[in-house]
C-alpha cells in the first residue's frame, strides 16, 4: 500500500501548525487530573451510497506520561474483508512541537485476529507504535488514516474524550451525506457541552467539542457513561444485502431473511432427535433431550465469515461436520426443535459478556455479538446457551442471563428479556467447623454450596483444571495465616439452576492471635465480602451494580469448638442493619464450650442514583467491619 498525505497532513506539518502542538500551549487546568491530552481530533464519515462510506480521522495527543502513552501511544484499527484501510501516518512530536520521528510503512503490523485453533475470521489489525519510553515526556503524537467500506450496517460511535483522565482541547463529528440517504443519530449523557450545527434531515451533520477537562471513572459506574454521538444508517446494504435499522422489527426481519432457507437438515439427524424423543409428551423434556444431543455431537468453532460474519452456514453441514460458531449451532438447534413440532422456537441476538447493560432500547443498531436459543413454553421461557458441551439446560448464567435480546422471526421480533436470576437463586451457603486449641491452631472443615451465578468460579476450576491446578486456585482463595490445605473435593450438579458442593480440610497452625492468657480469634475466617469502594464526596454518575455480580445471598453458620475450660471474655453485639442495596445480619451463640456464628448477606445489583453513593459506601464499610470481628477467649490455667 503507497502511503499518501492528506492534504490537512501536509499543513498541519507546516511550521505555524506545528508550533500548535507546543506543550506550552495547552492551558494549565487542561493538564489537572490528565495523563494527556486530546489537542485535536476530527471524524469524517461520508456516506457515499447505501453501501459504500467512507471514514477520515486525524488526531494528536500530547502525552504527559507512562499511563497516557499506554492508553493513547499506539495507533490501531480494525478492518474485514469488506472494509479497506489506506492512508495511514504516524508522526511524533517533541514538546516544542517538532517532528522527531515518522513511522514508515514496514513499522505498520498488519495482523490476523483467528490465531486459535477454533477459530475461522477474517477480522484483521492494523497496529503501529512508537519505542516505548524512548522519548521524554511530554511528546505528542499525531496519527491518521482512511477507512474505505462496503459494510454500511455498522455507522461510527463518536466520543469526544475515549478515555479517562484524558482532557480534550476541541474535536470535531462530520456527517457528510451527499446523496441525502437517510441517516438517525442519538446524542447520550448530553449536558450542553457540545455545539452542533443546525441540521436539514438527512444533510451534513457536525457536532464540536471544545475544552473539556479530565475525568476519571467513579467506582461502581457504567462503563459507556460519557457524552457521545451514536449514528446509525435507516437503510443500508451488507455485502449486497439490503436490510434498514428504522425499527427492531425491521432489525430483527433483515437476520431472519439473511439466514432463512438455512434449517434443513439430513434425514439421519432428523430420524434421531425423532427417536431420542419418542412417547415424550412434555415439550420441556422434549427440549432438554436435542439440546444435550446437540451438545454430544457438536463442539463450538468461532466462524466470522460470510456476509460479515452475520450469515450462518447451513443447519446441515453442521450436522456434517460435527462444528459450529454460536450462529450455526443455534440454527441447528432450532431446526431440530422445529422438525419436532416445536414451531416458536427461535435465534435471539444478544449482546453478551461482562457487561449485562444493553446500550440503548429506543435507538436500533446491531448492537449484538451473540446467538442464543428462545424456546417460548406455556409456564416460561427456555433459553439455550449452544456454544457450550457441558453448560446445564436452560442455564445462561452470567454470560448471557439478565440482559436485552432480540427475538428472530419471520415478521420481526421484538426487544425481550433473558432469564434474571435472583439473590436467593445465586447463594452461596457454608457450614464452617472449626476446631481450636489453645496453642492457637486449629483444623478447619467447611461444606461449602455454590448455586446460580456463584458456581460459574467453581465450575470453571472444576471443568478447566486438574486436580494440582485447582488445588492451587483454592490456596489463592483461602485467607489464613500459615494454613495447609489438607483435602478438598468438588462435586456438580447439573440442572437448570447449577449447583457446585466443596468440601475443604484446613489446617491452620496460627489461627487465632495469643497475648498472654487471651486468645484473638476472628469470628468469619472464611467467608468474604465486596471490598469497600472509595469514599466521594460528589458523586456524579450513575451507580451500577452489574445484577451478575452483586444480586447475591451468603448464608453462612460457623460453629468453633473451643479448648475445655476457657472463659469467653468478650464477643460482639449481634447485629442488623438493611438498606435499598438489601441486608446484613450476624449473631453469635455460645453454649459451653462451642461458639456459633449465623451471617446472612443479601444484596441487589441495578442501577441506583449517584445520590444513593454514600449509603452504598456505609453499606458495604458497615459489613467489612462486622466481618472482622474478633472474640477475646480468656485460656483457663494449666
Amino acid at each position: 500500500m503507497r502511503l499518501i498525505y492528506f492534504a490537512f497532513f501536509v499543513l498541519y506539518l507546516s511550521p505555524a501548525i506545528a508550533q500548535d502542538l507546543a506543550v506550552k500551549n495547552i492551558q494549565e487546568d487542561m493538564i489537572t487530573n490528565a495523563n494527556a491530552i486530546v489537542r485535536y481530533d476530527n471524524l469524517e464519515f461520508e456516506i457515499k451510497s447505501k453501501e459504500e462510506t467512507v471514514t477520515k480521522r486525524t488526531w494528536a495527543i500530547t502525552i504527559l506520561n507512562e499511563k497516557g502513552e499506554k492508553a493513547h501511544g499506539t495507533f490501531k484499527t480494525y478492518y474485514d474483508k469488506l472494509s479497506k484501510i489506506k492512508d495511514i501516518e504516524c508522526a511524533l512530536y517533541d514538546l516544542n512541537g517538532k517532528e522527531i520521528r515518522k513511522l514508515r510503512r514496514g513499522d505498520i503490523r498488519d495482523i490476523g485476529l483467528g490465531y486459535a485453533s477454533d477459530e475461522v475470521i477474517d477480522n484483521r489489525i492494523k497496529i503501529a507504535s512508537f519505542d516505548d519510553k524512548r522519548y521524554d515526556y511530554p511528546y505528542t503524537v499525531v496519527f491518521n488514516y482512511v477507512e474505505e467500506s462496503k459494510n454500511s450496517m455498522f455507522y461510527p460511535t463518536w466520543y469526544p474524550i475515549r478515555a479517562e483522565n484524558t482532557s480534550l482541547e476541541k474535536a470535531t463529528f462530520t456527517v457528510l451525506n451527499p446523496n441525502s440517504i437517510p441517516f438517525r443519530f442519538k446524542e447520550t449523557n448530553y449536558n450542553g457541552n457540545i455545539e452542533s450545527d443546525v441540521i436539514i434531515a438527512n444533510t451534513n451533520k457536525t457536532w464540536t467539542a471544545k475544552s473539556l477537562k479530565a475525568y476519571e471513572n467513579e467506582s461502581m459506574s457504567y462503563e459507556n457513561g460519557q457524552i457521545g454521538i451514536v449514528l446509525a444508517p435507516a437503510m443500508f446494504e451488507l455485502d449486497g444485502k439490503s436490510g434498514d435499522l428504522k425499527s427492531w422489527e425491521s432489525a430483527s426481519n433483515f437476520y431472519y431473511r439473511l439466514n432463512d432457507g438455512r434449517q434443513k437438515l439430513p434425514s439421519n439427524s432428523i430420524n434421531k432427535v425423532k427417536e431420542l424423543t419418542a412417547g415424550i409428551t412434555d415439550p420441556v423434556l422434549i427440549v432438554k433431550k436435542v439440546y444435550e444431543y446437540m451438545q454430544s455431537h457438536t463442539r463450538y468453532m468461532s466462524i466470522q465469515l460470510g456476509v460479515g460474519g452475520w450469515q450462518t452456514i447451513p443447519a446441515e453441514k453442521v450436522a456434517m461436520n460435527g462444528y459450529g460458531d454460536c450462529k450455526a449451532l443455534t440454527n441447528y438447534t432450532v431446526a431440530l426443535l422445529h422438525e419436532l413440532g416445536l414451531k416458536d422456537a427461535c435465534a435471539a441476538l444478544v449482546r453478551a459478556g461482562k457487561s449485562n447493560r444493553f446500550p440503548y432500547t429506543d435507538f436500533s443498531r446491531m448492537d449484538f455479538n451473540h446467538v442464543i436459543a428462545c424456546i417460548p413454553m406455556k409456564s416460561d421461557t427456555i433459553w439455550l446457551e449452544c456454544t457450550s458441551q457441558t453448560n446445564p439446560f436452560g442455564y445462561l448464567g452470567s454470560f448471557t442471563g439478565n440482559r436485552t435480546a432480540l427475538l428472530i422471526k419471520p415478521q420481526g421480533g421484538e426487544l425481550v428479556k433473558t432469564k434474571t436470576y435472583s439473590p436467593i437463586q445465586n447463594l452461596q451457603k457454608r457450614l464452617t467447623e472449626i476446631s481450636v486449641s489453645d496453642d492457637g491452631s486449629a483444623t478447619i472443615m467447611v461444606n461449602g454450596t455454590y448455586m446460580g451465578l456463584q458456581q460459574e468460579t467453581r465450575n470453571s476450576v472444576l471443568e478447566q483444571l486438574n486436580t494440582e491446578d485447582q488445588k492451587k486456585w483454592l490456596l489463592e482463595q483461602v485467607n489464613l495465616p500459615n494454613f495447609e490445605l489438607v483435602s478438598f473435593s468438588f462435586d456438580s450438579q447439573k440442572e437448570s439452576l447449577p449447583v457446585i458442593n466443596e468440601k475443604l480440610e484446613i489446617v491452620s497452625r496460627k489461627f487465632a492471635s495469643k497475648s498472654g492468657k487471651r486468645m484473638f480469634v476472628k469470628l468469619n475466617p472464611i467467608s468474604t465480602f465486596f471490598p469497600t469502594p472509595p469514599k466521594l464526596e460528589n458523586r456524579v454518575t450513575d451507580i451500577y451494580l452489574n445484577e451478575n455480580i452483586y444480586s447475591i445471598m451468603d448464608i453462612d453458620s460457623i460453629v468453633f469448638h473451643l479448648p475445655k475450660d476457657v472463659e469467653v471474655e468478650h464477643l460482639p453485639k449481634s447485629a442488623f442493619f438493611e438498606s435499598e442495596f438489601g441486608s446484613y445480619e450476624v449473631k453469635y451463640e455460645r453454649n459451653q464450650d462451642v461458639l456459633v456464628v449465623n451471617r446472612k448477606v443479601t444484596m441487589t445489583g441495578g442501577t441506583y442514583p449517584a445520590s444513593k453513593y454514600n449509603e452504598l459506601y456505609e453499606f458495604i464499610k458497615s459489613i467489612n467491619k462486622a466481618d472482622a470481628a474478633r472474640a477475646v477467649i480468656l485460656l483457663g490455667e494449666t
